[in-house]
């Protein structure tokens, strides 16, 4: 029986006293097994592999709607009492506590917090933590620095799919390209492997996010990275991550992912590299442009936070200061009706500065060319403040944060930045909370061209600084 993906050859599993035909494409899962040691054990070795990751899986039980949701995810932080578990972020959605449960204790479910979710993203991920006292052996599973996806890798997934009705089933496939930041893979993979690891040679290559008949998507390890950076989750300092690629023994500089800025805000470290600049769409055709290190303000500057710098500097105040301080939970809003020029004046006296275009393009759309800061799928209200009458406090939407975890690059306050080829002008970026259309909050979407001594409705900034030694 063919298909388009690859050969399916029918066999009996047994299960318990019955038996269930599931179809396989029998080479694949005859060079797969061998490989990994599923078979009759070629090396004592290899089926001691099996079980060393199985401890790092996990399974996840969600209450949503009155229904049990089950599926699977992997340990990549291990504290002293906390363990940090991967998952997809449908698996949990609509269940603030779901119930975790670890290899060797299967019958005891821990309750489990969402530190971060990408919810109402079908391929989205999440980030667990399970707090207290933890079962021995429980370990972090190492994910590879140096898989590149050619088509034809071998890989196996590991989770709780429904048929065969297996714990800590093991599952092989075949990596069979990639779709933007998803790499693709065939195999017999069921809805309860959601969350799961691909693993690669033992190692983690990617977060099983949807399955469908006979193929799945997963979110790549970078992705994952980024996300997780997001969530103020560190691999840096887990035992278990893998470090054995050549590109790794290169030393590498290393940077604070977060720091504080001289005016008490946090800030968000972007990392230095290439990315896609601009859109078609827009009349910008797409370039890739390299940027250096830099620090970014992890929220839109508050009210606050400027009243502050005007007392101490006596510095005009904004247009309609006085209906902007009297609204409800006013200081933790973003200010707004800024000149591009107070906004400048205000980052340099706090030792940093506005930041142009293609800094706040990268710190929005990240590596990836996404057109939103969470992703490619349309903003609803729980990912941006957008179709509002007003602003809203910073941060209410941390669902839509930058692949750098930076709240509100989409919509709330649109953003003052500068063009560095043209130092006479600038640009807002963003959208801002009142636009109707979502189009109007798209990363690549860029305003004309305007004054520094210019202001508008809803306009306000943020502030960035470069990344040094010292930090």
């Amino acid at each position: 029986m063919q298909n388009n993906l690859f050969t399916l050859t029918l066999f009996p599993f047994l299960q318990g006293d019955s038996q269930v035909m599931i179809g396989f494409d029998l080479t694949r899962v005859l060079m797969v097994a061998l490989s990994v040691g599923l078979l009759a054990s070629p090396t004592a070795g290899a089926a001691q592999q099996i079980d060393e990751l199985k401890k790092g899986v996990v399974k996840i039980t969600a209450q949503s709607d009155g229904k049990t949701k089950v599926g699977t995810g992997f340990i990549v932080r291990i504290e002293k009492n906390a363990a940090y578990v991967v998952t997809a972020s449908h698996v949990i959605e609509g269940d603030p506590q779901p119930k975790v449960a670890f290899r060797g204790q299967d019958s005891k479910h821990f309750s489990a917090h969402v530190k971060g979710t990408k919810g109402g993203d079908p391929r989205g991920m999440a980030v667990l933590v399970v707090l207290g006292d933890l079962p021995q052996g429980i370990k972090a599973l190492s994910m590879s620095v140096d898989f590149e996806i050619n088509g034809g890798e071998e890989v196996m997934v590991i989770g709780f799919p429904r048929m065969p009705a297996v714990p800590w089933a093991v599952t092989p496939g075949v990596v069979t390209g990639q779709e933007g930041e998803y790499l693709v893979f065939s195999g017999a993979a069921a809805e309860g492997n959601s969350g799961g690891p691909v693993l690669w040679n033992g190692l983690v290559v990617g977060v099983v996010t949807e399955v469908l008949s006979s193929y799945g998507y997963a979110v790549s390890i970078p992705i994952l990275r980024l996300a997780l950076r997001g969530w103020g989750v560190s691999l840096d300092a887990t035992p278990n991550v893998a470090k054995h690629s050549p590109k790794e023994k290169v030393k590498k500089e290393q940077l604070s992912r977060e720091t504080i800025g001289k005016d008490g805000a946090p800030m968000m470290l972007v990392e230095k590299g290439a990315f896609l600049f601009g859109d078609q769409a827009y009349g910008a055709p797409p370039k890739r442009i390299e940027l250096s290190s830099f620090y970014m303000d992890k929220y839109e500057v508050t009210i606050d936070r400027y009243a502050a710098f005007q007392q101490a500097t006596v510095h005009v105040l904004p247009q309609d200061w006085h209906k902007q301080i009297e609204k409800e939970s006013s200081g933790n809003r973003p200010v707004v009706h800024v000149t591009g020029q107070d906004a400048a004046e205000y980052c340099a006296y706090y030792g940093k500065r506005l930041p142009t275009e293609q800094e706040w393009e990268k710190a929005a759309r990240g590596t990836d060319g996404r057109k939103y800061p969470w992703g490619n799928q349309p903003p609803t209200k729980l990912l941006a403040v957008w179709n509002e009458k007003e602003v809203a406090p910073v941060g209410s939407r941390p669902d839509g944060v930058s692949p750098y975890g930076i709240h509100d690059l989409a919509g709330n306050a649109s953003e003052w930045t500068t063009i560095e080829s043209d130092p006479g002008f600038m640009v807002s970026r963003g959208g801002m909370a009142t636009v109707v259309d979502p189009m109007r909050i798209m990363s690549p979407l860029r305003s004309g061209r305007s004054f520094a001594t210019g202001w508008d409705l809803n306009l306000g900034f943020r502030c960035v600084q470069d990344h040094t030694k010292e930090q």
